[in-house]
C-alpha cells in the first residue's frame, strides 16, 4: 500500500509568494467567503539541502543563447516569463500569422505571466518559442517572440493519476513527493491532459475549502464554462475535509492535504508542467 505522503530529497530554496484570494474551478463546498477581494502578502519557506546551481526561487537559470545546456536536459522544462505588459501569441512563428491571444502581464489576479515552453523553431533562428497557453480549448499552444520573455529551466513536474487518486512530484526525474488526492465527480470530472502551473493563490481563510494555498492551472473544466465568478479554471488546492482524499468529490479541481500543499507552495515555480491521466 502506498504511504499517505513521502518526501524524497530536499531542495535549497526560499520563495517569496504572491498571495491572492480565490481559486476558480473549485471543490464541492466553496462559499462566497472563500472568494474575497484580491490581497497581497509574502511568505518565506526554507527547505534544507544543497541548492547549488539553482536560483533563489527554485529555478535554474540557463543561458538564453543555449538554454539546452542545463543538466539532465530531458528532465527539465523551459519556463518563459513575460518581460513586458502584454505577450502576443501567434498561430505560427511569424508576426504576420493570425493572433491566437494577447495576455496581460501581470495577470488578472496580479501575478507574473509565465508559460511552459513546448519547443523552439530552429528555422526562425530561435526568435520564436512555442508555448502552452492558459486558454480554451485545453492544450492550446501558440508562438511568442523570444525577445518578449526570459527563459529559465525548471526541474519539477507533476503527474496526477486520476484512477489511483494519486499525485507525484518529480525533481530532475526523481520522485520527490507522493500524496493521495481527491478529484472531480463523474458530472464534473478533472480534465485529462497536459497543463502547467500559472499562478499560486493564498485564500483568505487557510482553514476553508481551499486550504492554505491553491495552484491555478492552465486547464479548464470541460463541463463548466463558469464557476464561482470565474471561467472554470482547474486548480490544485488544499482542503478542510481530509476525509475526501481518495474520492471523486470536486467540481474538477484536485484536492490534497494542507501540509503537503504548504510544502509545495514554497518550491514549485510557475510553469511547472502538470500531466493528468486516467
Amino acid at each position: 500500500m502506498r504511504r499517505r505522503r513521502r518526501l524524497v530529497g530536499t531542495v535549497g530554496a526560499a520563495c517569496s509568494i504572491l498571495a491572492v484570494a480565490a481559486c476558480t474551478g473549485g471543490s464541492g463546498d466553496e462559499t462566497s467567503a472563500d472568494r474575497a477581494e484580491v490581497s497581497s502578502a509574502t511568505i518565506d519557506i526554507e527547505f534544507s539541502g544543497s541548492g547549488a546551481g539553482e536560483a533563489d526561487d527554485g529555478l535554474v537559470e540557463p543561458s538564453l543563447d543555449s538554454p539546452a545546456d542545463s543538466a539532465n536536459d530531458d528532465e527539465y522544462v523551459l519556463v518563459a516569463s513575460a518581460t513586458g505588459d502584454v505577450v502576443v501569441a501567434h498561430e505560427q512563428p511569424d508576426g504576420g500569422s493570425p493572433v491566437v491571444t494577447e495576455l496581460p502581464n501581470p495577470t488578472k489576479v496580479g501575478g507574473p505571466l509565465a508559460f511552459q515552453v513546448v519547443g523552439e523553431d530552429a528555422d526562425a533562428t530561435s526568435e520564436w518559442l512555442e508555448v502552452y497557453l492558459p486558454i480554451r480549448p485545453n492544450g492550446s499552444t501558440g508562438w511568442v517572440r523570444r525577445q518578449d520573455v526570459t527563459l529559465s529551466s525548471n526541474p519539477y513536474r507533476i503527474e496526477i493519476d486520476t484512477s489511483e487518486h494519486f499525485l507525484t512530484v518529480f525533481k530532475a526525474g526523481e520522485v520527490w513527493v507522493e500524496t493521495p488526492v481527491a478529484i472531480g465527480t463523474g458530472e464534473t470530472p478533472t480534465p485529462i491532459g497536459s497543463f502547467y502551473v500559472i499562478e499560486l493563490l493564498e485564500p483568505p481563510d487557510s482553514g476553508g475549502a481551499y486550504g492554505p494555498f491553491a495552484f491555478g492551472l492552465s486547464g479548464f473544466s470541460e463541463t463548466l464554462t463558469n464557476f464561482a465568478g470565474g471561467d472554470g479554471v482547474i486548480g490544485i488546492h488544499g482542503t478542510n475535509d481530509p476525509g475526501s482524499l481518495g474520492g471523486d468529490v470536486s467540481h474538477g479541481c484536485v484536492r490534497m492535504a494542507n501540509d503537503v500543499i504548504s510544502e509545495l507552495a514554497g518550491v514549485l515555480p510557475l510553469g511547472t508542467p502538470v500531466v493528468i491521466s486516467a
